[in-house]
């Protein structure tokens, strides 16, 4: 299992149960990575059209709703991860457990900073009774702060997918052509030089039912065009990857998130593994050397 990007934090007596829900994430990830493995997921078309040739692309089956369900699972561990090692450092912090006002003790995800100062000022605030210190730190760790604003940070896209999941529905699951250097169309040595390559619409979900354009090949004749299909000349390579279809497209619609959308949603899932481990290890971090040695309620359910 590839979990080593989580697997070496080192953490306080307690905490290690939350890297556990981490790892378990990461089994969930790779089983969708597999599909992503099988070449023939995306199905190849050749057309002519007066002296152009048209590259297009579709995928050649539905990706099976389990997938979604799977998505689910690795959104609840991750999320979970996190909320759990709060609820732990909450019921340290005030000595009790459950912790005081239980209900309100998960991880405070905050877009922006009225949002939170306005989180801080209510009666469900989340922090109450915790240190000073250790809410420094949690503001700290808020998407706005991040380098990329709040609608690219991986905590908020975590947050956003997990709350939708849960409450509205599950995300359906599609393929596009992610960007990449090595996205390029391939001439065979016998083929004429083409009078233009253009490429084709940029950040589309592919679908089983219609083709996407790859690229539009124009030469000089449309005798040339079908020579180089009838004789293979022609050779496109690029790197696809799964997406959750909803949210991309409508990030790309309100051009929000470039970072993030960049890669494929197994890219970006690898990395909120980490990013989230991070965060755990953070909130591990703030336990005192009077607290050092957890208590035995600490370890009372989850």
């Amino acid at each position: 299992m590839d979990d080593d990007h989580i697997s070496k934090q080192e953490l306080n007596e307690g905490f290690g149960r939350f890297i556990a829900r981490l790892q378990r994430a990461v089994e969930h990830r790779e089983s969708l990575e597999e599909y992503c493995q099988n070449e023939s997921a995306v199905t190849v078309d050749f057309t002519a059209n007066e002296n152009s040739v048209i590259v297009s692309v579709r995928q050649s089956e539905p990706i099976p709703p389990v997938g979604s369900t799977i998505l689910s699972d690795w959104l609840h561990q991750v999320r979970s991860a996190l909320d759990g090692a709060f609820y732990t450092l909450a019921a340290l912090e005030t000595g009790s457990y459950p912790p005081s006002r239980a209900r309100t003790r998960t991880f405070p995800i905050r877009a922006t900073r009225a949002e939170f100062d306005q989180m801080i000022a209510s009666d469900s605030n989340p922090t109450r009774g915790m240190t000073a210190s250790t809410v420094e730190k949690i503001e700290r760790a808020q998407p706005y702060n991040g380098k990329y604003g709040a609608d690219g940070d991986s905590l908020l896209w975590i947050h956003n997918m997990a709350r939708i999941d849960r409450h509205r529905h599950s995300f359906d699951l599609a393929l596009r052509i992610l960007p990449d250097e090595k996205n390029c169309i391939n001439f065979h040595p016998s083929s004429p030089r083409p009078v233009s390559v253009a490429a084709g619409p940029e950040n589309t979900i592919l679908s089983v039912d219609n083709d996407t354009v790859f690229a539009t090949i124009e030469y000089e004749s449309a005798e040339t065009a079908h020579r180089a299909l009838r004789e293979s000349w022609i050779k496109p390579n690029f790197m696809f990857g799964m997406e959750a279809a909803e949210w991309y497209e409508d990030a790309v619609a309100k051009n929000l998130s470039k970072n993030i959308r960049n890669d494929s949603l197994t890219t970006r899932m690898r990395f909120c593994e980490w990013f989230v481990s991070a965060m755990v290890k953070m909130l591990s971090d703030r336990v005192t050397i009077e607290q050092l040695h957890i208590p035995d309620w600490i370890n009372v359910g989850d």
